[in-house]
């Protein structure tokens, strides 16, 4: 009993050692981040940083943090704010944002409150630290502009893995419930009442892969781009209006994409008459479109509708329908 006794002290004594000194380990590496970023031209600063969380967690607390770009396009302030991580397995950090903090984008403040915000990452224990899976959630989200409108989310799940042989590629999913979104923003897209303000659902399933590593981030290279997007179903219910979009697409070096998207809907009537009031078609092809609409529909009413991207537009079938967008 007495060795166990022995053995027990040492072991917790070792452990708090350890404790402490990647304590201090982990406050010197954000000291020399921040550092690096002063560096680039990037503000960052925090009023007070300590250390919490013994024995299971290092947690290092921030107080009033702030962040601001090199080119000064828009600058973030928070309450607080937490980054922590498993004391065993340092690999797996989580952030804890502030539930209020602004946003400032040109001559326009955002006053973001929600519930919970935090994000989340975990890096595979080799050499390279390749990021292997994150996620990301939000709870009853309330954004007010100082321009005199106001948005609300009730949740956004995310979670992101490696796909299996994989450094470069990573399953989505996505799910965001219940966007109400601002009224006078809407109505200067389409015309008022064409849509329902609140969005019931938004849902992603996909492959995505980018050029590089993601981890090329955390070790201050560039931000790795979407080469190829594998979409198994984009899910949306708007209002009265609901629509399912798969398919394949490749982006190149300049962003254009090539490939084939299908957006299928029971409501694609209402769909052209959006698209119009908004804009985005001409209502010239508005005719044809219909009558090629009612021809393709199905038996239930659904329509199938194919969009390939090739040579930087889209077009469904021989129907041209503009420049396609870049991803860049």
């Amino acid at each position: 009993m007495g060795r166990l006794i022995v053995w027990t002290v040492l072991l917790a004594a070792v452990f708090t050692g350890y404790w402490f000194v990647a304590t201090h380990v982990m406050q010197t590496k954000f000291q020399d981040a921040i550092a690096d970023a002063r560096g680039e031209g990037w503000q960052v600063d925090t009023a007070a940083q300590s250390m919490t969380g013994f024995p299971g967690t290092f947690a290092l607390q921030l107080s009033a943090p702030s962040v601001a770009p090199p080119t000064g396009q828009w600058t973030w302030t928070g309450t607080g704010m937490q980054i922590s991580t498993p004391s065993i397995n340092p690999t797996k950090p989580t952030v804890l944002m502030p539930s209020s903090q602004t946003l400032q984008i040109g001559e326009q403040t955002l006053q973001i409150d929600a519930e919970d915000m935090r994000a989340g990452a975990a890096a595979k224990l080799n050499a390279a630290l390749h990021f292997d899976d994150g996620f990301a959630s939000l709870t009853a989200a309330n954004i007010v502009s100082d321009a005199g409108w106001r948005a609300q989310i009730s949740a956004i799940n995310a979670l992101m893995g490696l796909v299996e042989d994989s450094n470069t590629a990573y399953d989505l999913d996505v799910t965001v419930t219940d966007v109400a979104l601002p009224e006078g923003l809407m109505d200067q897209i389409i015309p008022a009442g064409t849509l329902d303000p609140v969005v019931s659902r938004l849902g992603i399933d996909a492959v995505v892969a980018f050029d590089q590593g993601l981890e090329r981030m955390a070790l201050g290279g560039a931000i790795p781009a979407v080469s190829r997007v594998d979409l198994t179903a984009l899910d949306l219910i708007w209002g009265d209006l609901s629509a399912k979009v798969s398919g394949a697409v490749d982006i190149d070096d300049a962003g254009v994409p090539t490939g084939e998207i299908t957006v299928e809907t029971a409501q694609w009537q209402a769909m052209i008459d959006i698209m119009v009031a908004a804009g985005v078609l001409d209502t010239g092809i508005v005719p044809t479109l219909t009558t090629m609409a009612s021809t393709m529909a199905g038996a239930d009413g659904v329509l199938a509708l194919p969009i390939t991207f090739s040579d930087g537009a889209m077009s469904m079938g021989f129907l041209p329908l503009g420049p396609a967008p870049i991803f860049r």
